[in-house]
């Protein structure tokens, strides 16, 4: 039950974050890594199992106690969100990103 729930987070951020724009492809190369950054975060929480917090605000974001800042042309919108002690998401929504003038949800 836990890689199905990991599984379909996983693919609907992606599939979210990257959805029928054409953008830069920095911005897609930033959204894997955004996501790769979320994944970690949970294996985290399964691992030491505790709860994790992700924090994603404009121009950087937190996983846990590891602080990740943008490209200086990347904003996205703020959300904030953690893994519970069994690698579960607390909960689910869409966060867009921009590239100077193009969006990405």
């Amino acid at each position: 039950m836990l890689e199905a729930l990991f599984v379909l987070s996983c693919v609907l951020l992606f599939v979210v974050l990257s959805k029928g724009f054409r953008i830069q492809p920095s911005l897609n190369i930033f959204t894997q890594k955004m996501l790769y950054q979320c994944v970690i975060a949970q294996e985290k929480a399964y691992v030491d199992k505790r709860d994790v917090y992700v924090d994603i605000n404009e121009h950087e974001a937190y996983f846990d106690d590891i602080r990740w800042k943008y490209p200086n042309n990347v904003s996205c919108t703020p959300f904030s969100f953690h893994y519970t002690p069994n690698g579960n998401i607390s909960m689910g929504q869409s966060v867009s990103c921009k590239y100077k003038n193009k969006r990405k949800s």
